[in-house]
């Protein structure tokens, strides 16, 4: 008997379509192939085809996939050209619609597809396509899983599930636990990872009808360090400024329910809550805030800042409003920042594979809506690079050019 892989082609797996009459190139991934990653980034780039994998930041959790030359990276402000879905829920940050992949569970995920192409049933920046993740449950998975993982840069990884249904209840139920720690093979660029994931199911009989809940809950600390300019490759493992680090915590609570009406049409639906927040800090190289040209005299983009026409009358007002060159110790700055996003979503579809006319038919209509709220806090703070690290320093001394000219004087 020939097996026919079936596939959902919307973000709530609803009735689905076998691969062979998908007409793109749909990649599936499940078994063996989620077991040898960490995150979901790295199992993209080893497993599928179109698939390439950059990393700015120095930290394995964070890197930029670019899927046929669309890009979902964790970076803030970079081109976001793909979504992700978990279970039915987005995981496109509101804000910048960016994706951490450190929170999402990788030994919760049962399957992975890469649908191409821009699909508007799959939201907002939805232009070279959608990674579509479905999670395990207790009565596919039953049983107790245990993996121990120890090497280099003090690497120490732990990964535990467990699968158990009752069927007298008709329950299943499934948790999962991720922990990894290491110090990365530069300096300064360790990484710690918590996830939880758990997940129970009830069906009514002959499974005409279900309900499940699932949590999903990360904690983690990711940090990296600028590329390396050519004069120090000599040591690959030197940090050329640090701290550059990012915390992440995640809730993420999601109820979905599903109903077969007949054998052509069925109903799911989910409701779902998640929160976010990020805190970071990031270490600049520069020697001043760019006002002043190498004569002490005010840039274009400060004149207009400061109000003025002519460099006499600029270069006051940007005094006044502390606009200005460092002093030689203060060579740096520490740029900090916070992130707190809350989402609550909702989702309904109706499929149906009843004939229309002669052909066999797969029709699914549905709609989507999620509401968000989103705070964002940055400062910035001189500091000294000491060593290559940006220590913040009280002693906010300041260069301040005297108008029209290069004397001036330290406040």
């Amino acid at each position: 008997m020939r097996t026919v892989e079936v596939v959902s082609s919307t973000p709530l797996p609803g009735t689905g379509v076998p691969l062979s009459q998908v007409p793109s190139n749909l990649q599936v991934l499940n078994g063996r192939e989620l077991e040898s990653v960490s995150n979901l980034a790295d199992l993209l780039n080893q497993s599928l085809g179109s698939v390439s994998v950059s990393n700015g930041t120095g930290n394995p959790y964070q890197s930029d996939v670019s899927y046929r030359g669309f890009q979902a990276s964790s970076v803030l402000g970079a081109p976001v050209g793909l979504s992700v879905y978990f279970d039915g829920v987005r995981m496109n940050e509101p804000f910048g619609s960016v994706v951490n992949w450190d929170l999402i569970p990788m030994k919760a995920i049962a399957s992975v597809e890469a649908v191409p192409g821009s699909n508007p049933m799959f939201g907002l920046n939805t232009l070279g396509g959608a990674v579509v993740v479905t999670t395990k449950n207790g009565a596919d998975h039953p049983g107790l899983g245990l993996s121990l993982n120890a090497g280099s840069f003090k690497r120490k990884a732990l990964s535990v599930e467990y699968g158990w249904q009752n069927a007298e209840r008709r329950t299943d139920h499934y948790v999962s636990l991720n922990l990894d720690e290491q110090d990365g093979y530069r300096r300064h660029s360790g990484s710690s990872v918590k996830q939880f994931f758990g997940k129970t199911r009830w069906q009514s009989d002959k499974r005409l009808s279900g309900l499940e809940l699932s949590v999903a809950l990360a904690d983690t600390g990711l940090s990296g360090t600028q590329s390396l300019p050519l004069s120090m490759l000599s040591d690959p493992k030197s940090a050329y400024t640090y701290p550059d680090k990012i915390s992440n915590q995640q809730v993420l609570i999601n109820l979905k329910g599903n109903h077969v009406i007949d054998d052509d049409h069925s109903v799911i639906g989910n409701v779902y809550f998640r929160k976010s927040n990020a805190r970071s800090q990031n270490s600049n190289a520069h020697l001043d805030d760019g006002c002043y040209d190498a004569a002490g005299d005010l840039t274009a983009a400060c004149q207009n800042i400061s109000g003025g026409t002519g460099t006499a009358p600029n270069a006051v007002a940007a005094n006044a409003l502390g606009l200005a060159r460092y002093t030689g110790d203060i060579n740096t700055s520490m740029v900090y920042s916070a992130t707190h996003q809350r989402t609550w979503g909702t989702g309904l579809q109706w499929s149906s594979l009843e004939k229309l006319g002669a052909y066999g038919n797969s029709l699914s209509l549905g709609f989507n809506a999620d509401v968000s709220s989103i705070r964002y806090d940055q400062s910035t703070v001189l500091a000294r690079l000491l060593d290559y690290e940006a220590v913040v320093t009280p002693n906010l001394r300041y260069y301040f050019p005297s108008t029209g000219g290069t004397t001036g004087s330290n406040v």
